[in-house]
């Protein structure tokens, strides 16, 4: 497809939009004389419509195609644009795959830096969850994790060193194939710790003077300690190095991990990043597909498809309405807050849009998925052990990062994690969720009643307790919030494994007939799984991070 074709295209499906809109008719006309450049410009100004942008959109994926090199930024840019062509289906956008692939083929080999190939590397696994072949571009990236690269351009800086091994922690969080620079990177903060700390005595004996630096040595060690290397000489290095100066992680691991880039000058990260606050930018479905209201009657929440207009990208639009006090809605910033921290962190949450009030009600934007855990568990034949094992290792990495952050869900179930058509899971609902800045992450007598709060039939043991003794008027039971959370997770993977209903196992008398149903279960990493999840005492429970190192992920070590 050149651009003449894409022209002829663009005029045909949108032929009654050009005719009846002189800008966008005078466009058809020239726009494929204007640079890449300008027609970026264009995406800044919102030149045009949704009707509009879908044409604009595709001759800027031709332009780039044209270019020399547009860099990381541009690139992640190119690729949304596409994403959003194949959101709105009705533009083809079959032929421009090979476009996109082309561009970033030629990005990745013009990369040098670790972090730029590792943005790179997030973009092919955005295109291969939406089921693009891209063998070519994991090719692409394979070669451009050779050494060759990294000894040449290596940081020998601290920072620069800490950046490098982060990296290389957050590419196999990624699944992306980092082998070929771990050798170098690995390599020059093993030399960096020898050499600052004058492990050899070296400095000594010339009479120099010698400034280790202790954290600095104990943050490598902690970041090499999370690094498998298969190379003998290294783990002897590694293991000597750490029992001599100490170990300590870096905190918040998986901080930035996903994270988007700050807002800046650059406006490709702002149409990525801007929130919605005008809901005149929405166009939203009459009737809601999802209705609730809470027990004192007070607050409503209804559930919309919308469409935002500038992009033609579907959006679930969230309308909470006050009832009675308008006040009330002041309780759901708190989830606001939450989805705007989470937004684009990793798989399991949802991209936030933004919020705005209107009237009695608070609107909030997020990505839409039709349905949840619950909904294929009944309207299904559930999952194969395979994806039910993809589904449980994303979702306990989804809780490790939140666990960094200390935010605790409390209401953990089926209903409150979305599913994908792609099997990816989504973290929602964060009304009851908890920041909780006591390092031991447990209730006390003296917390009000939010921390007894719960969805009945999904609660851990000791949150039930807790819970019931609330009702009665009995002290509050102090409990871990996070073990708590882990009971509950683990009650969802149970049913999501059995289809059995859970309510029960909140009381400790039927504890003993939980296990013996987790034993029937064919799936032993489930089975061994559960069994670890679901202990009857919360001390022995794992942390989230525990469960995420043991069942195939990455440790996280908060230190306070």
């Amino acid at each position: 497809m050149d651009t003449k074709n894409l022209i002829l295209i663009a005029n045909d499906q949108l032929k009654g939009e050009i005719a009846n809109t002189p800008q966008l008719s005078a466009f058809a006309q020239n726009g494929a004389s204007e640079s890449f450049q300008q027609l970026l410009a264009r995406v800044n100004d919102r030149t045009f419509d949704a009707r509009g942008n879908k044409y604009l959109y595709a001759l800027i994926i031709i332009k780039a195609e044209e270019e020399a090199s547009i860099g990381v930024q541009n690139s992640k840019l190119i690729l949304d644009l596409y994403l959003n062509l194949c959101e709105a289906l009705n533009f083809n956008v079959s032929d421009l795959f090979l476009h996109i692939s082309s561009i970033l083929t030629r990005e990745i080999m013009n990369l040098e830096q670790l972090e730029d190939i590792f943005e790179m590397g997030k973009q092919v696994l955005t295109l291969k969850a939406k089921g693009a072949d891209v063998s070519i571009l994991e090719s692409s990236l394979d070669i451009s994790f050779s050494p060759g690269i990294f000894e040449q351009s290596l940081d020998t800086s601290k920072e620069g060193i800490l950046k490098g091994l982060s990296y290389l922690i957050k590419s196999k969080l990624l699944n992306l194939d980092t082998t070929g620079a771990l050798q170098a990177i690995v390599g020059n903060a093993l030399s960096w710790v020898e050499t600052t700390n004058d492990f050899f005595g070296m400095n000594q004996v010339l009479g120099q003077q010698i400034n280790p630096d202790v954290e600095g040595t104990k943050k490598i060690n902690g970041l090499l300690s999370q690094i498998e290397i298969d190379d003998a000489d290294f783990i002897q290095r590694k293991n000597v190095l750490a029992e001599k100066y100490g170990v300590s992680a870096v905190e918040n691991l998986y901080q930035n991990v996903y994270e988007e880039e700050k807002v800046g000058e650059n406006f490709s990260e702002r149409v990525k990043a801007e929130e919605i606050k005008d809901i005149n930018l929405l166009t939203i479905e009459r009737d809601c597909f999802k209705q609730s209201v809470n027990q004192s009657k007070t607050i409503s929440t209804l559930l919309y498809r919308g469409v935002i207009k500038s992009t033609g990208v579907q959006i679930a639009v969230k309308k909470i309405v006050a009832t009675g006090n308008i006040s009330d809605l002041e309780k759901f910033e708190k989830e606001v807050q939450i989805m705007r921290e989470f937004s684009g962190k990793g798989e399991c949450f949802l991209k936030f849009y933004g919020s705005f009030k209107v009237e009695n009600a608070l609107y909030i934007l997020m990505d839409y998925v039709g349905d949840n855990l619950m909904d294929r568990l009944v309207n299904a034949n559930g999952f194969e052990e395979i994806v039910q094992i993809e589904i449980a290792k994303k979702l306990i990495s989804g809780f490790s990062y939140m666990a960094t952050k200390r935010v605790y869900h409390r209401d953990i179930k089926p209903h409150n994690i979305l599913i994908t058509p792609e099997n990816v899971p989504k973290i929602i609902d964060f009304g009851i969720t908890v920041f909780e800045t006591n390092p031991d992450k447990t209730t006390s007598a003296q917390t009000n009643k939010k921390f007894i709060q719960g969805t009945e039939g999904y609660m851990s043991i000791e949150q039930r307790q807790a819970y019931d003794n609330h009702h009665k008027g009995n002290a509050i039971n102090k409990y871990n919030l996070q073990k708590s959370d882990v009971y509950s997770l683990g009650l969802t993977f149970f049913q999501m494994a059995t289809k059995f209903e859970v309510s029960k196992y909140e009381k400790a008398e039927n504890h003993e007939l939980l296990v013996k149903e987790i034993g029937s279960i064919a799936s032993e990493k489930m089975k061994n799984l559960l069994r670890r999840m679901l202990k009857l005492n919360p001390d022995e429970r794992p942390t989230f991070s525990e469960l995420n190192s043991e069942f195939g992920g990455v440790t996280v070590t908060v230190i306070n």
